[in-house]
């Protein structure tokens, strides 16, 4: 008997979930960056922090402030092929050329009202 729907896409989280959270281990540690993940599924959150401090995760005021300006990626900016990769590069390339044409703490602020969500 085949197994439903929404069994099918709780495994394919869970799965997907736990990738994600070994890629931001891997990240963390082989390029010592912080990393923090935030997945909404159902109602609940699954949260990675490579950090457990105050000051991690960063507000969202001290992202806005930060310099240089935050990069914000969107769905349409990661892709897995080189092309895709390098239109990406240049999307925030002509996003921080906008930062500065508009002032960085506006740009940024419209960029993060999806973050500001989660929160």
């Amino acid at each position: 008997m085949a197994r439903p729907a929404s069994s099918l896409a709780k495994d394919a989280f869970r799965k997907r979930k736990r990738t994600i959270m070994k890629k931001a281990l891997e990240l963390s540690k082989r390029c010592n960056a912080h990393v923090y993940v935030v997945l909404k599924y159902h109602g609940r959150f699954h949260v990675y922090t490579s950090e457990k401090s105050r000051q991690w995760p960063p507000t969202v005021g001290e992202i806005e402030t930060s310099y240089p300006p935050a990069n914000d990626y969107g769905a349409g900016d990661v892709s897995t092929d080189a092309a895709n990769s390098d239109a990406a590069h240049r999307h925030n390339a002509d996003n921080r050329a906008a930062n500065e044409d508009v002032g960085v703490g506006k740009a940024i602020e419209n960029t993060l009202e999806p973050i500001q969500a989660i929160g």
